[in-house]
């Protein structure tokens, strides 16, 4: 009998009258193994609303045969959203259903979308051994934002976990899911059969939204201790330290080492604070610690079950002027100067990068990330370093809006990010930031950017402001936005009309084509040396010239 199975594309969003970011592909085959090349699969609506496109599809050399789903544009923002089945058939094999959610533009258009929050695993961490197949490995929650339904759950909402990595060679991790009637998706991921890391991984949601993993593979049949929380710590003597010592402890099999004895090595100069006797159900033990010592580096140490882990803890903060084992600093990599609408995510990931004295990355460092100033949402406030030496957290825009600061820190280091949240209904104007027009005529252009100082778009030439609001919304991935304004000069103002064309997921940059319904002709203008001569020659108050470099003056004092 021939399978027809999914292969990818299930589980995705998209906006009222959009298109679903990925293809929906399904695997044909005649014995699950090997492709059937050249057949018809077809595609239908079950379930929703909605289009598919192309309705049938020819099988490709892998036996892929794909189509595009566009979401009901008829969709209001009092639906909440909207869930969609997809069958897919061919000939001989059982059909297959895809899921797809469509969800409405909200009162203030701009799109709306699902809340992700990731539940497991901790930290964005997942460790195992080489072929492990871990049940629930990533978890996450989806809800949803407006209308009726509110933020109730939102089910069929696709997670796909990948690695980049070549498996042959490199760790790797994968698996799916797909949220459930309560919004919830419990994903069993695999690891792969190389040992290594830490390296990066990538959670996917709904085709759209992407999560940092930081995976560990250890070799099959081996049992491992890690060091999950405290280490590189600075404390005053007589004060405790700010966070406990947690340690990590895990069975050869990959299970929790659970209810195992712990026993504690701390030296003169600091004092254990209710330690830990046995290790609890996730196999973790911590203690409080108390610099009692004098200024000076202090290791404490742990040990279950013949495993042992340590931490490097520091006395005297106050009076330390030299580095950290090590550490030689943290700076920020990517994703500082970024905006996002509120209650919408930022495009690119924060990444800090940690070296040590001799700048080379420090791998499996653990990094903390808060929100210093400002409304926002983490994905989580901790991060671990991989082989580069960075580690990454994504940022949800929160409500006000507002410049957003956040802090990282590891090791004694610190590092800034500084990004806005834009207000969903704030006026997109046109400011002047020039004195001087050179040249601009019916026709010309003029280029514009996003000020990350205040919660418009600015032009690169003035003066012109248009007349109506707008914005990019999110989730699309290119608009062209009509825009009529004017041009406030001389007798003015001078009427205009014309495009701006965005091609990120919010309004980041463009060009404005001008044509006037007035047209206005620099060099039709009469030219004077200055204001003086304008006068002498008969022109009145309010009356526009341009001077020989082309700068467009308006006469005064007459």
């Amino acid at each position: 009998m021939a399978v027809l199975a999914i292969y990818s594309g299930d589980g995705q969003i998209a906006i009222a009258g959009g298109i679903a970011p990925l293809p929906l592909r399904a695997l044909y085959t005649t014995d699950g193994t090997t492709p059937i090349v050249g057949g018809t699969v077809t595609w239908a609506i079950t379930s929703g609303n909605g289009q598919v496109s192309p309705a049938s599809s020819i099988t490709d050399t892998d036996g892929i045969a794909a189509t595009r789903f566009f979401g009901n544009a008829a969709i209001v923002i009092a639906n909440s959203w909207e869930s969609s089945g997809i069958q897919a058939s061919a000939a001989g094999a059982p059909s297959v259903s895809f899921a797809a959610t469509t969800f409405p533009y909200s009162d203030n258009h701009y799109a709306t979308g699902p809340t992700i929050t990731v539940i497991e695993p901790q930290w964005f961490n997942v460790m195992g051994y080489a072929g492990q197949t871990i049940a629930g490995g990533v978890q996450l929650t989806a809800t949803g934002f407006f209308g009726i339904m509110g933020t109730g759950p939102v089910p069929g909402i696709g997670v796909v976990v990948t690695s980049a990595l070549n498996p042959l060679t490199e760790p790797t991790i994968s698996g799916s899911g797909i949220t459930n009637a309560g919004g919830v998706a419990s994903v069993t991921v695999t690891l792969g059969a190389i040992a290594g890391g830490p390296v990066a991984a990538t959670v996917t949601v709904a085709g759209t939204y992407t999560f940092p993993l930081v995976l560990t593979v250890r070799p099959l049949a081996t049992a491992w201790a890690q060091n999950i929380d405290g280490n590189y710590q600075y404390a005053l003597s007589g004060e405790t330290f700010t966070n406990q010592i947690t340690g990590r402890f895990t069975k050869s099999d990959g299970t929790r080492n659970a209810g195992a004895a712990t026993s504690w090595n701390c030296p003169a100069g600091l004092t254990l604070v209710a330690p830990d006797a046995v290790t609890d159900a996730n196999g973790e033990a911590s203690t409080g610690i108390l610099a009692s010592g004098g200024d000076g580096w202090y290791r404490v140490s742990l040990t279950v079950s013949g495993l042992s882990v340590y931490w490097d803890l520091h006395t005297g903060y106050a009076a330390y002027s030299g580095t950290a084992p090590n550490a030689g600093g943290l700076t920020t990599t990517a994703g500082s100067n970024q905006s996002a609408l509120s209650g919408t995510g930022f495009n690119s990931v924060l990444t800090t990068s940690l070296v040590d004295s001799t700048n080379a990355p420090v791998v499996g460092a653990r990094v903390s990330f808060k929100v210093a100033s400002g409304r926002a949402t983490l994905s989580s406030a901790y991060a671990v370093t991989n082989e580069a030496g960075q580690a990454s957290v994504t940022v949800k825009a929160g409500s006000p809006s507002g410049y957003i600061g956040v802090l990282a820190s590891a090791q004694g280091y610190t590092s800034t990010f500084t990004l806005a949240s834009l207000p969903a209904t704030a006026s997109a104007s046109f400011i002047a930031t020039k004195t001087a027009i050179e040249g601009i005529k019916h026709g010309g252009e003029i280029n514009i950017y996003r000020d990350l100082n205040k919660d418009d778009m600015r032009s690169d030439q003035a003066p012109f402001r248009i007349n109506q609001n707008f914005r990019l919304l999110a989730g699309e991935l290119a608009k062209t936005q009509g825009i009529t304004g004017e041009m406030r000069m001389g007798s003015g103002p001078y009427s205009f009309a014309g495009d701006v064309s965005f091609d990120r997921n919010t309004s980041v940059s463009g060009t404005v084509t001008l044509s006037n319904r007035r047209p206005l002709i620099m060099d039709s203008l009469p030219i004077y040396a200055d204001n003086a001569e304008a006068l002498a020659n008969g022109q009145g108050s309010g009356d526009v010239y341009r001077t020989l470099a082309g700068v467009l003056m308006v006469v005064y004092g007459a």
